[in-house]
């Protein structure tokens, strides 16, 4: 599988997550390095269309077996997309 970048893998984060549109939040600032949050935005979350608060970004903790899941099928549409 050829590598990409963040932005060119678009296709593959909504056809696995189905978002209105995604949110990217890079930063740096304390230790030079890029430290970047990948947010899915839905119609039905806190501000749709708009900022979202930090605290609400984060919820409950998602169990292992799910980000498994998860991982997996962005490794699958990422690998048939290549």
């Amino acid at each position: 599988m050829e590598a990409r970048g963040w932005p060119d893998d678009w296709d593959e984060r909504k056809t696995v997550f189905s978002p209105m549109k995604i949110n990217y939040l890079t930063l740096g600032n304390g230790t030079p390095h890029l430290h970047t949050h990948v947010v899915p935005r839905y119609a039905d979350d806190p501000a749709a269309g708009g900022p979202i608060a930090w605290d609400e970004m984060f919820g409950a903790p998602i169990p292992d077996v799910e980000l498994a899941r998860h991982a997996a099928a962005l490794r699958d549409a990422l690998e048939s997309h290549a």
